[in-house]
């Protein structure tokens, strides 16, 4: 990886980074210019699911166990990221994750994602986290909903449904009605109980990340985890792999073999339409 400097900061591809051989992530050692190797290289596949969307930066200014915070505009205007140039602009400000609106800039309350977090309990085993999730695309496939499925990078999963735009409001209601569903039917394990402390060992149904100001990680961004961990598209039969299995090196090498995970290849669905003809209601 080439590029001119003096050892404090180097220029590539046009852009000066800072820093270049600190060590962001110290249990995986990866340096800036690795991270920033990294996004130059998923970029292609990255940069579609940004664009057009008021995105929101975390940035650190050291290593991921040092100061961190939360950028959301530049020079007063929504933070927009359209192409491979302006995301590594940002990942060499230490940039490590970019989280993502589910309206675009135009639209903002207008979603064209709706989504389902599965949150799981500090210590929850990653094979209830799987079990959860094979029981929630169950339901989909039951009801003829399209739906992607991805890594939080943490510790979680999130389901995205492509729908055609609706207020946010509405969406909300609907994902209530399908996350009410799941957690009466299997509710040793799932609950929309909003409160922790009641919540015992029982995986939340986040549906409220589906609210006007929300935003979730960004497919193919990257986590302040110790293994550096990537949000990942997944089929359902690599469920059995943790999120922390999915690295930057792995993903660039899965994207490589199979594409783009997430990339819509369904009609979007007409939501409201589903919850009404099986009269699915929340309480």
């Amino acid at each position: 990886m080439r590029g001119s400097g003096n050892g404090s900061q180097m220029v590539w591809k046009g852009i000066t980074v800072k820093h270049p051989d600190r060590i962001i992530f110290p249990d995986m050692g990866l340096t800036r210019m690795e991270i920033m190797a990294y996004y130059d290289a998923i970029a292609d596949v990255m940069i579609p699911h940004l664009m057009g969307r008021a995105i929101t930066l975390k940035r650190w200014t050291e290593d991921i166990g040092g100061p961190m915070f939360y950028q959301k505009y530049w020079e007063s205007q929504p933070i927009r990221i359209d192409n491979a140039h302006q995301l590594l602009q940002w990942v060499a400000q230490g940039t490590l994750e970019f989280h993502v609106p589910l309206g675009c800039l135009d639209r903002p309350h207008q979603h064209d994602w709706a989504v389902l977090d599965l949150d799981p309990p500090q210590d929850c085993l990653w094979s209830k986290v799987a079990e959860a999730a094979y029981a929630v695309a169950l339901l989909w496939e039951k009801l003829a909903v399209p739906f992607v499925l991805k890594t939080s990078g943490g510790k979680g999963v999130h389901f995205y449904i492509p729908i055609e735009p609706q207020d946010h409001r509405s969406v909300v209601y609907w994902m209530k009605s399908l996350a009410t569903l799941l957690a009466a039917t299997f509710p040793e394990s799932l609950t929309v109980e909003r409160l922790k402390a009641q919540r015992g060992n029982r995986i939340y149904l986040d549906y409220l990340q589906n609210g006007s100001v929300r935003t979730m990680i960004g497919v193919y961004s990257m986590r302040a985890t110790q293994a550096a961990s990537v949000s990942t598209p997944v089929r359902l039969d690599e469920l059995e792999y943790d999120p922390h299995h999915w690295t930057p090196a792995r993903v660039l090498d899965r994207v490589a073999q199979v594409g783009d995970l997430f990339r819509i290849k369904t009609p979007r669905c007409r939501l409201g339409d589903v919850v009404e003809r099986y009269n699915l209601l929340p309480i």
